[in-house]
C-alpha cells in the first residue's frame, strides 16, 4: 500500500523552528498536543489567500474540525511571536471568521512538511473525496490529472525569486502613487477616489505563496479538484495557480496552448439581454434568495410584486433603443468592449489604466456593483455607463433588484455550461485522447489540436447563444513570462 495514503503535506514557513518551539515553550503543555495538529493549523494559515485587510480569514468551524481545542494553540502561536490575530471577527454559517497572519520574522520562504496523525490525515482524504464527487459531472476533465501532467519545477523556482522581486516592486510604486493621490485629494475627490482604486495590488508573498504550493503540488501530482456549486466552475491546481506559472506546465512532455473566449463575460452578458432567458435569470434569482432566507436579496427593495418581476424585465427590455443595442453587441463581438469603455472614460472623466487587468475590473464593477453604489464618488464610471447606455444600464439595475449578485452568478453560470458541458464534453466524445485543460473561461491542449478545438468553441457557442466570439491564442512557455526579460538578464 502506498504510504502516501496515510500521509498529507501542508506548508509553513521555514524560518519557524518547530523543534524550538515545542520543546522551549508551553506548547507541550496543552492537553493532548500532537505536532501534527500544530503543523496542520500553521499550514492553514499559510495556504489561505490574504485577504484585502493583509489577514488570512479562516473559519473558526475550519480549526475546530480538525483540532478541538484548536484557541490554546493559537494563543501558544500569539504568545510565542508567530501569529498575530485580527481581533475583529464575523459571523457566517454559526461559524466566527478570524483574520491571522505571520509576523514580520517569520514571513519568509515556505516549505512543505509531512503529516501522518491518522485523524487529520484520514478527515483530509474524506475531505478531498467530497471535493472530487463534486466533479463528476467533469470526469472527462478530471481524468487528464495523472502523471503525464508535469511542471518544470526547478526552473519555476529558480524564477520564483525574481517573480517576488517584481511583486514587490511593483507594491511599492503602488503605495508611493496611493501617498501623491491622497496628497492631492482637494483637486477632484471622485476622480481621485477612482484612482485610489488601482493602487490596490496583491500581496507580494500571497504571491509568492501560491506560487511555490502550486508548483510543488503539480511535481508532486497532489491535485486539488473540486466544483462549485453556485456557479458550476471547476477548481483545479491549475484555475489556483498564479496564471504567470501556467508557462511552466507541460503534458506528455509537450507545451499548451490555450484558447480563452475573448471578452468572456462581457460575451455571455449579451444573454442577458434575450427575453427567451428573463424565466430562468429569474429562477436562479429564486433559488438564490431562499438560499440566503429572504424573500428577497437584504441590499435591496423587491421588483414591486415579485412573482411579476418576469414582466417587469420584458418591459426594461423592451425600453433598450435597438441602435444602442447594436452597439453594444458589436464592441462585444469584435472585442473592443474595454477598448471603447477606455476611451468613454477617458473622454468623460479624464481617467486612465495601467493595465488591460484594471479595466477590465472597473468594467466589472460597473456592471456587477450595487445599485445603492450608484451614488459613491468611486462610481463615476458606472455614471459614464448610463449615460451610452442607459437602456442597458436600467435593465441591470432591474435584474440586481432581484438579487444584488445575480449577474455575476448568472453569467458564470452560462459561461461554465458552454465550457464544461458542450464545448469540452464534445471535444471528449468525438476525440477521447486530447488532453483538455479548462481555466474558466479557457481551454488548454497541446499545439496540434488547436484548429480542431476553435473550430468546436465557435460552433458549440453559436448553437448555445447565437453569436461567434472571437478567441484568443495564448503559448504557454518560458518566453510568456511577465517577467522574463528580467528572469534572463539574472541567470546571465
Amino acid at each position: 500500500m502506498d504510504i502516501k495514503e496515510f500521509m498529507m503535506k501542508k506548508y509553513l514557513p521555514e524560518n519557524i523552528d518547530l523543534d524550538k518551539l515545542i520543546g522551549n515553550t508551553r506548547m507541550n503543555s496543552i492537553p493532548g498536543f500532537n505536532s501534527d495538529k500544530l503543523k496542520f493549523m500553521l499550514g492553514e494559515i499559510t495556504e489561505k489567500p490574504i485577504s484585502s485587510s493583509g489577514f488570512v480569514e479562516i473559519h473558526s468551524k475550519r480549526f475546530q474540525d480538525y483540532v478541538h481545542n484548536y484557541k490554546v494553540y493559537l494563543h501558544e502561536l500569539e504568545a510565542n511571536g508567530i501569529i498575530e490575530w485580527d481581533l475583529s471577527f464575523s459571523h457566517e454559517l454559526y461559524s466566527k471568521v478570524r483574520g491571522y497572519k505571520f509576523t514580520d520574522q517569520c514571513s519568509s520562504t515556505i516549505k512543505g512538511v509531512d503529516i501522518n496523525y491518522l485523524p487529520i490525515v484520514k478527515k483530509s482524504a474524506r475531505e478531498k473525496g467530497r471535493k472530487l464527487k463534486s466533479c463528476r459531472q467533469n470526469i472527462h476533465l478530471i481524468k487528464w490529472f495523472n502523471p503525464s501532467l508535469t511542471i518544470d519545477h526547478e526552473i519555476a523556482i529558480d524564477y520564483l525569486g525574481t517573480y517576488f522581486s517584481e511583486k514587490k516592486k511593483e507594491q511599492e510604486f503602488l503605495a508611493q502613487r496611493e501617498q501623491i493621490i491622497k496628497n492631492t485629494w482637494y483637486e477632484d475627490f471622485s476622480v481621485k477616489y477612482i484612482e485610489l482604486q488601482k493602487c490596490k495590488p496583491n500581496d507580494p508573498y500571497d504571491s509568492y505563496k501560491r506560487a511555490f504550493i502550486a508548483v510543488d503540488r503539480i511535481k508532486e501530482h497532489e491535485y486539488q479538484l473540486s466544483t462549485d456549486p453556485t456557479v458550476n466552475r471547476l477548481h483545479t491546481n491549475i484555475t489556483l495557480m498564479p496564471s504567470d506559472y501556467r508557462n511552466f506546465l507541460r503534458y506528455d512532455g509537450k507545451e499548451l496552448v490555450c484558447l480563452d473566449i475573448r471578452n468572456s463575460q462581457a460575451f455571455f452578458s449579451l444573454n442577458l439581454l434575450k427575453e427567451e432567458n428573463i424565466e430562468e435569470i429569474v429562477k436562479v434569482s429564486e433559488k438564490l434568495n431562499k438560499k440566503d432566507n429572504k424573500p428577497y436579496s437584504k441590499n435591496s427593495k423587491p421588483l414591486a410584486n415579485y412573482p411579476s418581476s418576469s414582466i417587469i424585465l420584458e418591459e426594461s427590455l423592451q425600453r433598450i433603443d435597438s441602435q444602442e443595442f447594436e452597439l453594444y453587441k458589436n464592441l462585444v463581438l469584435t472585442g473592443e468592449i474595454y477598448d471603447y469603455y477606455r476611451r468613454i472614460l477617458y473622454d468623460e472623466l479624464g481617467v486612465t489604466y495601467p493595465s488591460r487587468k484594471a479595466l477590465k475590473e472597473e468594467f466589472f464593477r460597473t456592471i456587477f456593483s450595487s445599485n445603492k453604489y450608484f451614488g459613491q464618488p468611486a462610481a463615476a464610471p458606472k455614471r459614464v455607463f448610463q449615460k451610452y447606455f442607459p437602456g442597458i444600464f436600467d435593465y441591470f439595475v432591474q435584474l440586481k433588484k432581484l438579487h444584488p449578485d445575480i449577474i455575476p452568478i448568472v453569467l458564470q453560470r452560462w459561461e461554465s455550461h458552454a465550457v464544461l458541458q458542450c464545448i469540452t464534453k464534445r471535444i471528449s466524445k468525438d476525440h477521447p485522447d486530447i488532453p483538455l485543460f479548462i481555466i474558466h473561461d479557457g481551454i488548454a491542449t497541446a499545439k496540434e489540436n488547436i484548429e480542431m478545438v476553435s473550430s468546436i468553441i465557435y460552433e458549440e457557442l453559436k448553437a448555445l447563444t447565437g453569436y461567434s466570439p472571437t478567441l484568443k491564442y495564448e503559448v504557454w512557455n518560458h518566453k510568456n513570462l511577465k517577467y522574463y526579460n528580467k528572469w534572463n538578464q539574472n541567470q546571465t
